[in-house]
């Protein structure tokens, strides 16, 4: 007796499809918890990835046809998994692991099963391909039982977000924590839901190749970025504006001051200090990124050389010197920031928003530090206050930007990925 194909092939497009609708209504139950101030349990986290992992399994099984595109989606699930890992979050990277191999393991333990039974069949094939789902399903649920490692203790050299982290990189962790369903903010989602959205409208219009690709690029970027910037909850986005309101402007004085972008990777901030001449008056840009790659000695000398001639050369001084000692793992300079922050009574309104949001991003790293990071919004949100409409629609006049290659390949990756199964 012949294995039946066409009954296996409806299992798991059924399986797929319940993962797809389950795992919905579990986000949505999530997304709704995170729009009133609710934190989702780790096991609603948990649960979400591994169906998740069912639909990435899912449609790795149907793009029999096409190795290219199944090479693609069984690379993004290893990267998804090491992802997890590289967070410590065993028991998710397990789930997710464990859920991706299920339909895999399914489809050929069947024919295993109607290979004993004595249906016909290779069995070097059939045998090699159940182990090649059955080990992953294995080794997931292993993650799954050995559990997530215990905490490390607080470090100010911890990674950021981690337990007493003091590094820079810290304030992004903290505007994304009101958003946060286990590894992956609500905004991501949000921006691969839409641009999914965005690649199917247009694959259903029946346009020509290559009109019909190009557009399914076009608007889902399109779609995925304005989804990442609209929705957030309201908290996580208005902390987001008040950080981004200061750093678009650090940003801009950057540029104005060297011609070259601010580096956000660590090789390019080497590559940075490198190639800009350490001045006194350039030491407000260096403190920071000479922090960024542990140069602190380096750090604590440009801020104690940065001139102080003016109010808000003062202050600016002050915090870099605060800032340079506090990050490694020091006491700070509070007096001298709270004399420097004082001297700025008589300047420009700007100026002193400035610096009440520098204090602000100050005060919640040592929030974050102390109590973790969903502790550490109120600074920003205060501030925010304080910005009223200069920070209205912060979010799109520079993350917008930022975000778009981001965009642009997710767009790119779900407009191949859906082709073959159009």
């Amino acid at each position: 007796m012949e294995p039946d194909v066409i009954a296996v092939a409806r299992v798991i497009a059924a399986l797929t499809l319940a993962a797809i609708v389950l795992a919905g209504v579990l986000v949505l139950v999530a997304i709704g918890l995170r729009f009133t101030g609710r934190k989702p349990g780790r096991r609603l986290g948990t649960v979400v990835v591994f169906l998740f992992g069912v639909q990435v399994g899912g449609f790795i099984v149907f793009l029999e046809g096409d190795p290219i595109a199944r090479a693609v989606s069984l690379a993004i699930a290893g990267c998804l998994v090491l992802g997890l890992l590289w967070q410590s979050r065993r028991v998710q990277a397990g789930a997710f692991l464990a859920g991706a191999a299920v339909p895999w393991t399914l489809v050929w333990g069947y024919y295993a099963f109607e290979l004993v039974r004595g249906a016909p069949g290779e069995p070097f094939q059939i045998w090699t391909m159940f182990l090649a789902g059955l080990v992953p399903t294995l080794i997931g649920l292993g993650l799954m039982v050995a559990g997530d490692p215990l905490a490390p203790e607080p470090a100010p050299g911890a990674a950021a977000g981690q337990p007493g982290s003091r590094r820079i990189g810290t304030i992004a962790q903290v505007v994304l924590a009101p958003e946060a369903i286990g590894p992956i903010p609500v905004s991501e989602l949000a921006a691969f839901v839409a641009t999914i959205a965005g690649v199917a409208v247009v694959g259903l219009l029946g346009l020509p190749f290559p009109a019909e690709t190009i557009a399914q690029i076009a608007l889902g970027t399109l779609a995925g970025s304005e989804a990442r910037i609209l929705v957030r909850p309201a908290r996580s986005r208005r902390a987001f504006e008040a950080f981004s309101w200061l750093g678009e402007w650090e940003m801009a004085r950057v540029k104005a001051a060297t011609g070259r972008s601010a580096p956000g990777t660590r090789r390019g901030v080497e590559q940075f200090l490198a190639s800009v001449p350490a001045t006194p008056e350039n030491g407000w840009m260096r403190v920071e990124l000479l922090l960024f790659v542990d140069r602190t000695a380096e750090a604590r000398a440009a801020a104690e050389a940065m001139p102080a001639r003016t109010p808000a050369e003062r202050f600016e001084r002050a915090y870099a010197v605060d800032m340079a000692d506090w990050i490694p793992g020091g006491p700070g300079a509070p007096d001298a920031l709270e004399e420097g922050l004082a001297g700025l009574a008589g300047a420009d309104e700007d100026t002193r928003l400035r610096a009440e949001v520098s204090m602000a991003i100050r005060e919640a790293r040592m929030i974050a530090a102390e109590r973790g990071r969903e502790a550490a919004l109120e600074p920003l949100l205060r501030v925010r206050d304080r910005l009223g409409k200069r920070a209205d629609g912060q979010l799109h006049r520079g993350p917008w930007r930022r975000f778009l290659p981001v965009s642009v390949i997710t767009a790119v990756v779900v407009t191949l990925l859906g082709q073959p199964l159009g």
